[in-house]
């Protein structure tokens, strides 16, 4: 009777997870002068947090990521800030990079605005970029180059 109920316990966790990922929605952006594309799936966690996880990709790279989006503390100013890990040679070959993002700069919920990238606890910084809100049924980027072919074996 004992392994019933923790059966039943274990199937109605898994139900929940699977319904509240279900329900997390997926947003995309380019970035304004590169060919990048980020896919993130959103998970509501309370008082306006939400967890974010996905992939941020080009031609040469699929970069696994980990983050939030949160109001920042002026409670007007929404940020998306991501942990990336990287195997290839692109970033300066640095294994860590940071994505943070001013998200404030359009109405919600278009959510778009400046970005910086810090690679290598400052080796490889990158400025000057916008990230711009994009279909993710699409995956263009803004040059108009389709990046659906780099999420082949990512569970796209």
């Amino acid at each position: 009777m004992k392994k019933v109920g923790l059966l039943l316990m274990v199937l109605f966790l898994f139900s929940a997870f699977v319904v509240t990922k279900s329900e997390a929605g997926q947003i995309c952006w380019g970035m304004d002068i590169y060919s990048d594309i980020i896919k993130v799936s959103q998970l509501p966690t309370g008082n306006g947090h939400k967890l974010v996880n996905g992939v941020w990709f080009a031609s040469t790279y699929n970069n696994p990521v980990v983050g939030t989006m949160e109001w920042d503390t002026d409670g007007i100013s929404k940020r998306l800030s991501l942990h990336a890990t990287n195997n290839t040679v692109s970033f300066g070959g640095f294994k860590d990079c940071v994505l943070d993002a001013d998200l404030s700069s359009s109405s919600t919920p278009k959510w778009e605005g400046p970005a910086i990238i810090d690679c290598g606890s400052g080796g490889y910084p990158v400025s000057g970029f916008n990230l711009i809100r994009i279909d993710c049924t699409t995956l263009q980027s803004l040059s108009g180059t389709s990046l659906n072919a780099g999420l082949k074996g990512l569970g796209e």
